[in-house]
Parts: C-alpha cells; sequence; structure tokens
C-alpha cells in the first residue's frame, strides 16, 4: 500500500499504414504506508512495429523498456521479433530479449534474462 504525493503518465500512438509506434514515460512520487520511506520510480518505453503481408498477417518491431528508482536500482529490456497471425485470434512470434537488473543487490550482479522466447497465443 502506498500513497502517491506526485505522479504523471503521457502515452503516444501513431500508425502511418503498416507502422506502429508507441511510447509512454511514468513518473511516481509517494511514500510507503508501512515503512513511510519516501520513494520515486520513472519509466519509460518504446515500442515500433511493422506490419507486412496480406491483411498484415505479418510483423516485426523493436521494443525497449526502462525503469528506475531513487535508489539506483534500475532495469532495462530490449526485445527485437516477429509474428505472425495463423488467423485472426491465434498468434505465433519468436523475439529475442536481454532484460538486465542493475544495481540490485539482493539479486546479485548477474541478474537478468538473455535470450530466444518463441511463445504463441490465443485471444478471446
Amino acid at each position: 500500500f502506498t500513497y502517491r504525493d506526485n505522479s504523471y503518465m503521457v502515452n503516444l500512438f501513431t500508425k502511418y499504414r503498416g507502422l506502429e509506434f508507441f511510447g509512454t514515460l511514468e513518473n511516481v512520487k509517494g511514500t510507503s504506508a508501512f515503512s513511510g520511506v519516501g520513494f520515486t520510480y520513472t519509466q519509460y518505453a518504446l515500442e515500433s512495429l511493422y506490419h507486412f503481408g496480406k491483411d498484415e498477417k505479418f510483423f516485426g518491431g523493436i521494443r525497449y523498456n526502462y525503469v528506475k528508482n531513487n535508489t539506483d536500482n534500475s532495469i532495462n529490456r530490449l526485445q527485437i521479433g516477429g509474428g505472425w497471425f495463423l488467423v485472426p485470434k491465434i498468434l505465433v512470434k519468436a523475439e529475442y530479449v536481454n532484460q538486465k537488473y542493475n544495481n540490485f543487490i539482493m539479486y546479485g550482479s548477474n541478474a537478468g534474462f538473455n535470450g530466444l522466447m518463441i511463445e504463441s497465443t490465443i485471444s478471446f
């Protein structure tokens, strides 16, 4: 539980033909209801996708996300991948992901993920 002292969020989305861009900037400042300690988090994310093929069933894209708090802990994540909508509600995609945790003593200096993800989704 937290008490928010000050926060804001800005989102931007634009699309031109098959190219999409999404960006977000978020900042929150508050005080923990349990410890009374103040905190600040800043996050920004950028994503660009390009849809192509008949009915834009295929896409490729890149995403970057960064989060930092007032104790100099930060996480950055880069994703590069592509996908295919087999039918309108079924997607198969593959992505290279590199996620790093910085200055997290409890996780160790080598915490994070670096590798390939392959997934399929069904939406309703």
